[in-house]
Order: C-alpha cells, then structure tokens, then sequence
C-alpha cells in the first residue's frame, strides 16, 4: 500500500486488441449476472448480499447457518459503524467498545439474519481501506472485507470474548441505483480470490489486454490514462520474470480520480486487483515530475502483487518495512531496467530514501515504526536496507539488486508455505553479505539505534558509495523532494502519522486535520523550517 499527499460507464466493455491499438479494438457487449463469490474454504456459513439501492445508499443482508449470540466486524474500528449505520432489524442494535465492533439481539438469542443500510462513506481510514470509493460518473468500489463478519464466543468487558470461529462467507451483489444517464445499465464485478477485496458497481468500460483489465474512471487525464495502459503491462512482465512466477490470474485495475480533493495519490494492491487514486488538478498536466511520480506509483502498487500476496509476511505490521520498503526497491529497480528512468535517477532515490530513513529513527527499532505512525521509516528504510544489501551481492560481471532476495523466497515459495518472516531477510543477509553488514542491518532494523545517521553511513562506507549530503551541493531537483520529506514527518509527528500538504517552490500550503495536536482544521503557509526558507531546502539532519 502506498499513500502520498506530499504536493497541495453501462455493462458494455471494450476489448482491448493491443494495448497501444485503441482506435482498432472492437466493442462487446458482456451483461454480467448478479455477481457471486466465496471467501474461505468449505461451505458457506454466512450469506451476504450486497445491494446498492441508491447512488449513494447501501444495504446489507446477513444469513447466518451458524447458531451465534455475537457476530464481530473483522475491520474498518473507525468507521463508527454504532453512530452511522442503521439496523433494519427490529431488536438487534450495533454495539462497540474500545476493541470491537459487534451485532447482537437485545433479548440475548441467537441472531439467524440481520440487516443493516449506510450511505456512502470515501473518507479515508489511517491505515486502512476506504469503505466507498467513488468514480466521477457515478460508478462505485466497495470494500468487502469491511462488511465480513465473525462469530464470537466468550464474554469480554460487555462485549464478545476472544473465541473466535472461522466462517466461510458468501457474497453476492446486485445494483438498483439509477440507470445512467447515457441510458445504459450498471455492472457489478466480483473477483474470484479467497480473500476480501473491492467490488466495483458502476458502468465504465472496462479495457482488456493480455495482462490487465482495467476500469479506468472517465475523469482521467488522457495521458494517465495513456501511461497506465502502456506501462503496466511492461512492469507486470518485468516482474513476471525478475520474481520468477506468474501471477495465478490477471490482475483488475481501478484508476478513479478526485481533481476537487486537493493533492495526492494513493493506493491498494489485493490477491488479484489493483486500486489507484489520484487526487488533485495537478495530475491534469504530463510534466516531468508528475510523468515520474505515476510511474513509480505504478510500479510500487504492482510489486505488491508479489511481494504482498503471491508471498506474504506472517508477522504483519512489524515486518511492513520488509515489503512496503521491498515495493520501493522493487520499482525503481524494475524502471531503471525498463529504461523508464536513468541511473542518476535511480542513486538520487537511493539519496533520498538514505536522508528520508536516517531523519525516520533513533527513538525505537524500525519493527516498530508502524505502531508510532513512521511511514518513512518503512518505506525509506526498508529500501535502502534491501539497495545495500543487493549492492553487496555485486561482483564482477554480476549486477545484483534487489529481486535476488525475494526471487530466492518465490522460488522456494511452496516449502515456505509461502510466507516469510525478518528471521529470514538475516538469514538470506548472512549468506550474501559481510558479517559487520549483517550486524548493522539487524541493529538498524530490530534495536533501538541511537544514531541511525552514524549507522546508515558506515554502511555507505562499507559498499564505497559515495552520500549526498543535504547542503549547497545537493541537486535542485533533490532539494524540494527533501523539504518535502521533512514537512511530511513534522506534520505525521503532530498529527498522527497523516498528512495533508501541497507545496510550491517557495512554501507549502498546509491543510489542518482533526487529529492534529496543533495544525487544526485551518490552512497555514509554511515559508521556512527551522529557519530555513522551503526555497533553499530543509537541513533533514539538524
């Protein structure tokens, strides 16, 4: 997953014949039936059907097989599900406490069915998937896994107790909304992967190649629109062979873009889709640094597919720096050999990941970064830990990087039962690097450093590569990507690992956020930091 706010369609589907031979292709008629899918092994246990009733209005209704006092929401604590949804069923009400979220009969009996009604709600969650995702013509991605549900036993301070039973779900969906207003009839799509993921309802074309199918919202700039269909294919081939392994299906694409919502962009990568958000009137205009940040956006969501779902990491948050920070590598590996980007452009994001992950620690380990809210640290850190490590592979006539780690797990995936943990990023590390890189790498990532700067270096020192110092002598077009990445951990310090800013080259325009401590829900033009005008750059280090 990736998150940035660093700066201020009918049934009918299009065959794509060729990624780059739109004007060629023929339209298809495809009518989908009332879509359907499974979720877990063995038979279903709990029945869902999903209706949107209105553009903006939603209902839900449960069928349970399971006799179950308490039935507990898997996911999605923030949405306030107990002061925003609507229980249709008489006698049955939403109850929440500080862990969990739950339905439950007011005479205490088993529940057989309920239902439930909400309206559309796109605010983002911290670290976690947006319930509704609007598309500009009306058509709608909703996220599936924050309507499963889980029977609970056991009593717990007033709520469900921590006997928790495996389901298998069944959902099925349909859509009464409004025809639109070319006449033509909506669409629902329904992935078949064993997991939660979105569902899209709505009617925009869907443009099919040979290695995606992708709804693309009619909002898009032409050539966003253009790059996502040229390039994607080229990565996720790339990756194909640099992984070594092909993706189990192809992969679903949904690109919807918000030019009222301010500056950014963000996205998901689930088992068989992709979700892409762009946000903000700056994406209207192919200049080089928004060509450039499309791209890696791109790659990096697409690394997912591997790196995330085709392996996964049994410890969740406390080895996030391990494919969050591998998405990064990853990708600016995969542009640099596409020729998308050159090599000075791939050692200046070395730089600047180095100066973004040695600003990142020195408090606690990095396995602990995604509990203080420290997305610099996993990302930034993550990928400079797995850059030195490929660099310190390199022989002569051989150019490690830093597929040569994760292409050894996919390789062995089956006997790994597809999983992977840090114990065995060190154990690959010993294998391949020098003792003392191996010592510096499990300190950065598991102890508290107390200088992180002094470590990172030595590391440097280590592979002979030369530091680009945050001074003078700093490349222009690096300078206003590390004043960036010190507002960005000033504003995630002060308001809890969110932010929210678009900048300019003299100053950056602030938008407060409710969980602010200090920059409220107001507007602040920030001229200089510490001192030092956003002109000149941001000494990181000080």
């Amino acid at each position: 997953m990736i998150w940035n706010s660093c700066a201020k369609s009918g049934a009918r589907l299009l065959l794509l014949c060729g990624a780059l031979l739109l004007s060629a292709c023929a339209a298809m008629t495809r009518p989908l039936p009332v879509a359907s899918k499974l979720i877990g092994p063995g038979p279903a246990q709990v029945h869902v059907a999903v209706t949107r009733t209105t553009d903006s209005r939603w209902q839900v209704d449960y069928r349970f097989d399971e006799a179950v006092d308490a039935w507990q929401f898997s996911s999605g604590r923030a949405l306030n599900r107990e002061k925003t949804w609507q229980v249709l069923t008489p006698g049955v009400h939403i109850h929440a406490n500080a862990d969990a979220v739950w339905l439950a009969r007011d005479d205490g009996k088993s529940l057989t069915q309920v239902s439930l009604r909400f309206d559309d709600n796109s605010d983002e969650i911290d670290r976690d998937y947006s319930l509704v995702v609007p598309f500009s013509d009306g058509g709608r991605l909703l996220f599936l896994g924050h309507l499963l549900l889980t029977p609970m036993t056991g009593e717990k301070s007033g709520g469900p107790g921590d006997g928790t039973v495996s389901v298998t779900t069944r959902f099925e969906a349909r859509d009464e909304s409004p025809i639109g207003a070319d006449g033509q009839a909506r669409e629902i799509y329904l992935s078949a992967a064993d997991a939660p993921d979105y569902a899209y309802f709505g009617h925009a074309m869907s443009i099919a190649g040979a290695d995606i199918e992708a709804v693309i919202d009619p909002a898009t700039p032409t050539w966003v629109r253009d790059s996502l269909i040229r390039e994607l294919p080229r990565l996720l081939g790339y990756y194909r062979e640099r992984f070594g392994a092909a993706l189990p299906v192809k992969p679903h694409v949904f690109l919807n873009y918000q030019p009222e919502q301010g500056e950014g962009f963000n996205g998901d990568a689930m088992p068989t889709m992709l979700h892409l958000t762009l946000r903000g009137e700056s994406w209207q205009h192919p200049d080089p640094a928004a060509q450039a940040q499309l791209l890696f956006f791109i790659a990096h969501e697409a690394a997912h597919l591997w790196n995330g779902h085709y392996l996964h990491s049994t410890e969740g948050h406390q080895a996030a720096w391990l494919h969050e920070g591998g998405a990064d590598a990853a990708a600016y590996d995969a542009l640099k050999a596409l020729g998308l980007i050159s090599e000075a452009d791939w050692r200046n994001q070395f730089a600047l990941a180095l100066n973004k992950c040695r600003s990142a620690l020195g408090q606690y380990p990095m396995q602990e970064a995604y509990s203080h809210h420290n997305s610099h640290a996993l990302y930034s850190c993550g990928s400079t830990m797995q850059n030195v490590l490929a660099l310190s592979m390199r022989r002569p006539q051989i150019d490690a990087d830093s597929f040569e780690l994760w292409r050894a797990w996919v390789t062995s995936a089956s006997a790994r039962h597809y999983e992977y943990t840090r114990k065995d990023f060190f154990q690959f590390a010993q294998q391949h690097a020098s003792a003392a890189m191996v010592n510096d790498l499990h300190e950065l990532a598991e102890t508290k450093v107390a200088n992180p700067t002094a470590l990172i270096e030595a590391l440097l020192h280590e592979e002979r590569l030369d530091f680009i110092e945050d001074n003078d002598d700093m490349p222009p077009e690096m300078r206003s990507n590390v004043s960036s990445a010190q507002m960005a951990a000033l504003m995630a310090t002060d308001c809890m690992g969110q932010t929210n800013f678009w900048s300019n080259p003299t100053q950056f325009d602030i938008g407060g956020l409710a969980d602010c401590h200090h920059l409220v829900k107001e507007h602040y033009l920030v001229a200089a930091i510490a001192g030092v005008p956003v002109a000149d750059g941001v000494k990181i280090h000080d």
